[in-house]
């Protein structure tokens, strides 16, 4: 049976450690994209985007070094979330047994052509393990909302929370 599973919760409660553990400990073929803080002298300029297949990495926004649309301070860089973004989508959804998006939020929103593959995947018959943004109320969230189990992480249930998904995710 293919397993939807949506993870949601406050920023820094460890979403990205636990899927990037999820995507080292499983014993699976995974693909997908991590999104990771950039952080220069102690503060977070930006955000940096990794194919979790092919290991390249790019930025998904940043204060001062992209062009794109606005998301509070950061600007998003549209040509590399289609790229290394879409890209990682795209290539777990043919060759992958499960796909993670880390993750689905207001930055990654802007791009149509992201959108587009994280709506493939909703309809793929492939696992899946997606952080979304804990408030935002766009249709493609709500989508996700509506067809994913949603678990809300936190710094207490994290560690139990990574046994459960990699006991789930794992092909044996």
């Amino acid at each position: 049976m293919v397993k939807k599973i949506a993870i949601t919760g406050r920023p820094g409660c460890g979403k990205t450690t636990l899927c990037r553990k999820i995507a080292e400990r499983v014993e699976a073929d995974v693909g997908g994209l991590l999104t990771e803080e950039i952080r220069e002298e102690g503060k977070r300029v930006g955000f940096r985007l990794q194919d979790l297949a092919t290991g390249e990495g790019g930025t998904l926004a940043h204060v001062r070094d992209c062009s794109g649309p606005g998301v509070g301070k950061y600007f998003v860089c549209p040509d590399q979330l289609d790229l290394i973004g879409v890209g990682a989508i795209e290539l777990g959804l043919r060759e992958k047994d499960l796909l993670i998006v880390d993750e689905i939020g207001p930055m990654e929103l802007k791009s149509r052509r992201f959108v587009q593959a994280v709506e493939r995947a909703l309809e793929a018959e492939i696992d899946c393990l997606f952080t979304i943004h804990r408030r935002s109320k766009h249709p493609l969230l709500k989508k996700v909302r509506e067809g994913f189990q949603v678990k809300k992480l936190t710094p207490k249930n994290r560690d139990r929370a990574f046994e459960k998904l990699s006991s789930a995710f794992s092909k044996r």
